[in-house]
């Protein structure tokens, strides 16, 4: 049964909202039986301890010390514009934990963010690999990740589901914050674990809190936003202009009656998120996460409706973005060729 969880050092919500309730697993505990009827309803799970099962130190100090003079991009989560800043790696983690006189709140998205990470972080990508939940389904070559069954001809558009790596300082949800992660939608399932969490500056435990609403709620979501901030002409989800701080979620909830899942992930969590379901993220924090995207049965034998409201949605979208946006739709859909479809249909069935 999904449960509410309530852990001491989790932060007080200050909307006042609550959470709707979700299955938490202990790391071993989700086999696959359990997992797939829970997945097949669009409902979010939680595994926890899954921190000792890594053998690499996913620490800023590991990081600096084998990838320091490394030039990554980051960006500025107060700021609109998302501009890439160009730096070492070094510098971005060293900054971990440290508080004072912060006026910033940097991320470190997609990185490597030009290479396989398989090819450029083999050590990373064997040993995250190696731990992940439901790994049939999780893995890249998961016999249940549809990714793994994609032609491998050239005309066929791969999405690309990951992994990558999210590495972010503490952000803020209170009225006016920005989060980490603005409100957008996946176009695949996704599974984030959280490696490492800084301290708060108050000394407690640091954490993800996320937000994610059922795809049944996006029409109000979006109906919401057009409202609250006049974007008629863009899907106010898709465009990732919002973040939801705490008074957009209480008046959400009291305009349209919509709760999302409200999860404080701590090191050594998984988070599923499935796809379709609009989500946010708050670090309190400085921290870092691994995300592969996945395919699943579920998500393909399902899909052919959620991914015309997908490409419905993104047609509104008059930029650049609206283009990448119904290509990863595309991608996700079957080959109206024969052969390819029976390839699927075989790989279901064999369930």
């Amino acid at each position: 049964m999904p449960i509410i969880r309530h852990d001491p050092s989790d932060p007080i919500d200050p909307s006042g909202v609550g959470t709707l309730p979700f299955h938490v697993f202990s790391a071993g505990g989700l086999t696959e039986e359990i997992f797939t009827p829970l997945w097949a309803k669009g409902q979010t799970v939680v595994v926890t301890g899954l921190l000792d099962i890594f053998q690499f130190q996913w620490t800023p100090d590991e990081f600096i010390r084998r990838y320091g003079s490394q030039t990554c991009h980051v960006v500025d989560c107060y700021d609109n514009n998302q501009t890439p800043i160009a730096m070492n790696v070094e510098r971005f983690f060293s900054q971990f934990g440290h508080y004072d006189g912060r006026k910033t709140c940097w991320k470190l998205k997609d990185w490597p963010p030009t290479s396989l990470f398989s090819t450029e972080f083999p050590e990373l990508f064997k040993d995250f690999a190696d731990a992940v939940p439901v790994p049939n389904y999780t893995r890249r070559d998961g016999v249940l990740n549809l990714a793994a069954h994609y032609p491998t001809n050239p005309e066929v558009v791969v999405p690309d589901i990951g992994p990558k790596m999210y590495n972010a300082f503490e952000s803020s949800e209170l009225p006016g914050g920005k989060g980490s992660t603005r409100l957008h939608m996946d176009m695949a399932d996704a599974v984030n674990v959280m490696l490492h969490a800084s301290p708060r500056q108050d000394g407690s435990p640091g954490c993800a809190v996320w937000d994610i609403y059922r795809a049944e709620d996006a029409k109000k979501i979006r109906h919401f936003l057009h409202e609250k901030f006049g974007f008629s002409k863009t899907d106010p989800i898709h465009s990732q202009h919002h973040y939801l701080d705490s008074d957009l979620r209480k008046e959400l909830f009291e305009r349209e009656g919509v709760k999302g899942w409200r999860i404080y992930q701590k090191p050594g969590e998984a988070v599923f998120i499935p796809a379709g379901c609009a989500h946010q993220v708050s670090l309190w924090n400085a921290s870092s996460n691994e995300e592969p995207q996945y395919l699943t049965m579920i998500l393909l034998c399902g899909c052919n409706a959620r991914c015309a409201t997908l490409q419905t949605a993104s047609r509104s979208q008059s930029t650049s973005s609206a283009r990448k946006i119904s290509a990863d739709v595309n991608s996700l859909q079957p080959s109206s060729d024969s052969k390819t479809w029976h390839q699927y249909g075989r790989t279901t069935s064999s369930k």
